[in-house]
């Protein structure tokens, strides 16, 4: 999906990207950098995966909202409304080819205070002129001249960086900012002012370096995940999340526009955040078991089948204990196997961006009503989807019934 971003405030700001990947934050080697004190030096970033604009909170210290809610990560559809701070940001999306002129030429710099200043400086440059306009006329009036006489107004124009926002429908004025002053003749000669010092902004430590030789990228945390690509020793990275205590972790390399799955072991990369500041890290499992038959030994098999669109997790409870839990992609299917005699009941959420413990994006949870009776090892076999002819029904149960499959 080609898509853009458009200021809540200031809806002539848009940004339309023509890269895989956005970084956001007040440092300067972001791509857009909002000015609100409520923004980290590296706030968050947008990567396009399969198409989809996928938004990382990067540990920001105020957080990262889409729609109100705060989030860790997030799949971006067009109407959602992205909250860095105070600035606030429309997903829209783009149909048919971009316009030459919103191509991004070199690094995005979205400087988003520039258009205000420059509205300040022409506002103070009016106001400056009617107040000499104003002086001039009532000297003529009075026929006198006062002692102190009035200096030329200076206007002095200074070069703005131009900013990389795409600003629609650019407003006639503003492309220069101008300072005005307004001089009197002094009676004494006046101590000069010495210019603030600046206080110059301190470079932004990284959450993590490689300490390995090389390190293979994954799609997610194991061995078992396809390979994206290797990280080199050195390379410095930006942690997005963890699984399992920091056995693995997601990081981004800025080198490579890269996001992934690194082992997070000392003999690999050299953390400089703790774990404990590291939340969990999104990921789509491989269809299969995620939590093992606590009761295994048994003869009895359960087949499940998701014909839906979108990822699914079960859980084979027994007297509302978790007994067994396995991911299943969308449209495949998987058997539960090994299951002792007994009355269960399965439960399932669907939804997007598996953390190891639930879905962060547009997460459901469901509960078939019929009990799953084994006798004698026997077998099942459940849709998650509606099909003709079908017996079994389910309900809709709050999250917080939802059976906890722990770590």
């Amino acid at each position: 999906m080609m898509f853009s971003l458009r200021s809540i405030h200031y809806p002539q700001w848009e940004i339309r990207p023509d890269f895989s990947v956005i970084h956001i934050g007040r440092d300067s080697s972001n791509d857009v950098i909002p000015r609100s004190s409520y923004v980290s030096e590296r706030h968050a970033m947008i990567q396009i995966q399969n198409g989809v604009p996928v938004l990382f909170d990067l540990n920001s210290k105020y957080g990262t909202f889409v729609n109100g809610r705060r989030v860790q990560s997030c799949a971006l559809k067009p109407g959602d409304v992205i909250s860095f701070g105070n600035d606030q940001w429309r997903v829209e999306q783009i149909g048919g080819l971009r316009p030459s002129g919103l191509v991004r030429q070199g690094r995005l710099r979205a400087q988003v205070s520039e258009l205000k200043k420059r509205q300040m400086y022409v506002f103070l440059g009016m106001s400056a002129v009617a107040l000499v306009i104003l002086m001039a006329l009532i000297t003529g009036v009075g026929g006198q001249t006062t002692s102190s006489s009035i200096a030329p107004v200076i206007i002095a124009q200074t070069t703005a960086t131009q900013p990389a926002i795409q600003i629609s429908s650019p407003q006639p004025g503003l492309n220069t900012p101008l300072t005005p002053t307004l001089a009197l003749t002094p009676s004494v000669t006046p101590t000069p002012t010495v210019p603030p010092t600046e206080t110059p902004t301190a470079t932004p430590t990284q959450s993590a370096v490689v300490s390995g030789s090389v390190i293979d990228v994954r799609e997610g945390p194991g061995t078992e995940y396809l390979k994206q690509g290797r990280l080199n020793k050195n390379e410095e990275l930006d942690i997005i999340g963890q699984f399992k205590d920091c056995a693995w972790l997601k990081v981004s390399s800025r080198n490579q526009s890269m996001i992934g799955w690194i082992p997070g072991d000392k003999g690999y990369v050299e953390l400089r955040i703790t774990c404990e500041n590291i939340p969990l890290g999104t990921f789509r499992p491989l269809t299969g078991v995620i939590k093992p038959n606590q009761r295994g030994g048994g003869y009895g098999e359960l087949t499940v089948d998701n014909g839906t669109t979108e990822d699914g997790v079960v859980i084979l409870t027994l007297s509302d204990d978790p007994v067994m839990a396995a991911y299943i992609r969308s449209g495949d299917s998987f058997t539960m196997k090994g299951i002792r005699n007994g009355t269960y009941y399965l439960y399932f959420s669907k939804g997007a961006e598996w953390n190891g413990k639930a879905f962060t994006t547009t997460p459901s949870h469901q509960k078939f009503e019929d009990a799953f009776v084994f006798t004698s090892g026997g077998r099942w076999s459940v849709t998650l989807h509606g099909v003709v002819g079908g017996t079994a029904s389910a309900e809709e149960v709050d999250e917080s019934e939802f059976p906890d499959i722990g770590d």
